[in-house]
């Protein structure tokens, strides 16, 4: 029997690195040889031990690691998928020997090694924990208290699983919190990306207590004494400078797990919202800034990294994101309306600088002006910034309906008068702000005609009439057309404007002008 599993394991061995030859008939029968090893009692057994042996070449560990998956996908339940051969699911033994070996991949100092280690433990914990594997999670401790790649390993492991914890997570939560809190607090001692993983389990964790634990006593066992102390030490993590100790990717994961905690767990999260919103309001006005320099003008280089740790730029996106996500939050919950009245023209004001057109979206469309048509109607795939910061104000126009006017008009003074200095000064960028205010005050018609004491609709129509003049974009010529369009049956027109704006928009239509543009004036005016 042991010559047996010998020949196998040399078998298995030449037939892997077949795989990875260049040649693709070579690749084709070594396929179809490992099909029928698969059928072996030792084929699982020989991918886990390749995997976790260091001393073979990483291409070639990766490659049995992959397939390891695989097979733990296919083959490892007792019941398996219609039409598949009985004959190989996993026996025992094997399945034994491989919950042996596994755990030893999530020490590997390779994290793509890791990373598909983990996953298959948590695949196979779906199935067998805790009946068939209760030193699951003595294994999981043990890593966690070990060095930084036992513990990214480790925490793989709960990303992945922790969603399916049922009954077992009264036993198992308060150590997981516990551990990851841990991990979270000792900032000099764990890596950033190791510490953002923290939260995502913490995450994990408490989607899994809301949806599977019903008692509130039980959920109370779960989370103390470690959440309050944790949720602290978040809120104090989302004020740390970006570098040694801190990343868009940590900060967002932490605005993930608060505005969870806001909308699953009110009476728990209701006393920390005073110390919550302050630096949540602190990070969008500052990223404003940059946002505006590196995104919508470009008129700065991104200083942000893309490397092989990820792209830093693209972390700076989502965490924007999520901070519009956590404000869509609070605004439609009616305990937090004090706070954000007291914010409310500073929160329109930053709302309209996240509205403006990109330098990337302008040359996209101008590309693709069906692009643009997608894009406005709010059909596009995009999930922009422009788009996310308008669906804010659309609730807070729900929300806060007669008190949003005097602070919309207060807001709406700073950044006209923000725009003419920058357009008197020569800034190429000036109209951006214009367009944005323009969609903002076009998203409330009904409002705004209901209370024109309020709002002096018809000096605004007159700004409007003025920016058509300024030959600066299609954009904002496309953006004044809209808005007459939009307020077309109100009393602010006169003869003279309206025959100026269908003047205007035939001549938008005309061959010489971007298409872009032409494509604009023909929608708006057949609204």
């Amino acid at each position: 029997m042991a010559h047996n599993a010998d020949l196998i394991k040399q078998a298995m061995f030449e037939e892997l690195q077949k795989i990875l030859n260049p040649d693709g008939e070579t690749r084709r029968q070594a396929e179809e040889r490992l099909a029928q090893l698969k059928f072996t009692e030792g084929y699982g057994i020989y991918l886990a031990e390749i995997t976790v042996n260091q001393t073979l070449d990483l291409a070639f560990r990766q490659l049995a690691s992959v397939m390891l998956k695989q097979y733990v996908e296919d083959c490892w339940a007792e019941i398996p998928d219609e039409g598949f051969d009985k004959t190989l699911i996993v026996n025992p033994e094997a399945k034994i020997a491989i919950k042996t070996i596994l755990p030893q991949g999530l020490y590997d100092p390779n994290s793509k090694i890791r990373s598909v280690v983990a996953y298959s433990i948590s695949n196979i914990a779906s199935y067998d924990w805790p009946n068939d594997w209760q030193e699951l999670f003595d294994i999981i401790v043990k890593c966690l208290g070990g060095n930084e790649n036992s513990v990214h390993g480790a925490m793989k492991v709960l990303v992945e699983f922790t969603l399916d914890l049922d009954k077992q997570i009264l036993d198992v939560g308060p150590m997981i919190i516990s551990e990851v809190y841990r991990i979270f607090e000792a900032q000099s001692v764990y890596s950033v990306s190791t510490r953002s993983y923290a939260i995502k389990i913490l995450n994990s964790l408490l989607r899994s207590v809301n949806t599977h634990v019903e008692s509130k006593q039980d959920q109370t066992n779960i989370f103390n004494p470690t959440l309050p102390i944790f949720m602290q030490k978040m809120i104090e993590g989302l004020t740390v400078p970006n570098g040694s100790y801190s990343s868009f990717e940590l900060k967002t994961e932490i605005l993930k797990a608060l505005k969870l905690m806001i909308s699953e767990m009110p009476k728990f999260a209701n006393q920390y919202l005073s110390a919550i919103l302050p630096p949540i309001w602190q990070l969008l006005t500052q990223m404003a800034d940059l946002y505006i320099k590196i995104v919508v003008n470009e008129t700065e280089e991104s200083p942000f990294a893309h490397n092989a740790e990820g792209d830093e730029n693209e972390d700076f996106i989502s965490m924007i994101l999520q901070i519009f996500e956590f404000l869509h939050t609070i605004i439609e919950m009616k305990k937090y309306k004090g706070a954000i009245t007291n914010v409310l023209t500073d929160l329109i004001y930053i709302i309209i600088l996240y509205m403006q057109i990109t330098e990337e979206q302008a040359q996209s469309w101008s590309i693709d002006p069906e692009k643009y048509v997608e894009d406005e109607d709010e059909q596009g795939i995009d999930f922009s910034i422009r788009n996310t910061a308008h669906d804010v104000l659309l609730v807070i126009g729900q929300e806060y309906e007669h008190k949003l006017l005097s602070c919309f008009s207060e807001a709406l003074g700073k950044h006209i008068t923000v725009a003419d200095a920058d357009r008197n000064a020569g800034h190429l960028h000036w109209w951006k702000v214009y367009e944005a205010s323009m969609l903002a005050v076009g998203s409330f018609k009904e409002l705004f005609m209901a209370n024109e004491t309020t709002f002096d609709l018809y000096q605004y129509m007159n700004l409007v009439d003025s920016a058509m003049k300024y030959q600066v974009s299609p954009y904002l010529l496309g953006r004044c057309l809209w808005i007459f369009s939009r307020y077309c049956d109100c009393n602010v027109y006169n003869r003279h404007v309206l025959e100026k704006v269908i003047d205007t928009t035939i001549s938008s239509t005309s061959l010489e002008k971007p298409v872009v543009l032409k494509v604009i004036a023909t929608r708006y005016i057949c609204i």
